[in-house]
């Protein structure tokens, strides 16, 4: 049994011819599917340095992620701190407010007893004006004194004229008697 695949004969020569020829295209694909191998190891092999370098990105990423969680950790409290801040202010503005209500009330007080003192003030000015109509000066008094001095001037001449002229009436009663006894 000669020959390729078991053909004797006649048929080796074309046979190995083909059989040359399959093998050379079988050998230009396995060159070309080397040369593609070697593309895609090419390919690979900058897809390895990519993830390599992806891997070393998302390790800075995390580093960094670290560092801003940490970040955000003292944010977090520093916000805590502001909201507590925040609550603390808006009770001492609830505790102005309920102060400045107290406040608002006795302004209302005092501007109540303000008009109160207001209207009392207008009678009292009403009030001295009318005693000012009817108030005696200085002038009234002294022609008061004057009238005065002048009635117990009267007074006086009328008192030392009394006695005397009781002394007088007495006389002429008694004249009168003798007088009715004569007669």
């Amino acid at each position: 049994m000669g020959g390729i695949g078991g053909f004797c004969g006649k048929f080796d020569a074309p046979l190995n011819i083909l059989y040359n020829k399959i093998m050379e295209q079988i050998m230009r694909k396995l060159e070309e599917h080397s040369e593609q191998f070697n593309q895609l190891n090419g390919r690979m092999d900058f897809m390895v340095e990519k993830l390599e370098a992806h891997d070393q990105n998302f390790l800075e990423i995390r580093s960094c992620l670290k560092a801003y969680d940490e970040h955000f950790s003292r944010l977090d409290g520093r916000m805590d701190f502001m909201v507590e801040k925040l609550e603390a202010h808006d009770q001492n503005f609830l505790e102005i407010r309920d102060c400045l209500k107290t406040h608002e009330e006795s302004i209302k007080h005092l501007e109540d007893l303000m008009g109160l003192l207001v209207k009392k003030s207008v009678e009292h000015d009403e009030r001295f004006e009318i005693i000012e109509q009817n108030m005696v000066t200085k002038d009234d008094i002294n022609r008061i004194e004057i009238t005065l001095d002048k009635i117990a001037g009267t007074l006086e001449n009328h008192r030392q004229e009394i006695p005397m002229l009781s002394h007088r009436i007495h006389e002429i009663d008694i004249r009168v008697e003798v007088l009715e006894q004569k007669c």
